[in-house]
């Protein structure tokens, strides 16, 4: 599992996240003053090496959003 956060401006509320592809998910966003953070999880079974972007934009102003890239590695984390 993977937390990511993002700081948002006084206009700016990151409302709809999504990873693109589709490949484990997302939970739903926390909000603690202007920061806000989801958890990214990867499915259980990763058969080879993929990348993940995350994608956090506020509806009715997609022209600002905000990414982040998951680099998911097949494998066992020790």
């Amino acid at each position: 599992m993977q937390t990511l956060s993002a700081e948002a401006t006084l206009d700016f509320d990151p409302n709809d996240w999504a990873c693109y592809p589709a490949f484990g998910t997302l939970s739903q966003p926390e909000q603690e003053g202007s920061t806000y953070r989801v958890k990214y999880t990867a499915p259980a079974a990763v058969k080879g090496d993929e990348l993940v972007i995350v994608r956090a934009i506020q509806q009715g102003k997609a022209h600002r959003a905000g990414y982040a890239v998951i680099d998911v590695a097949a494998g066992k984390l020790k």
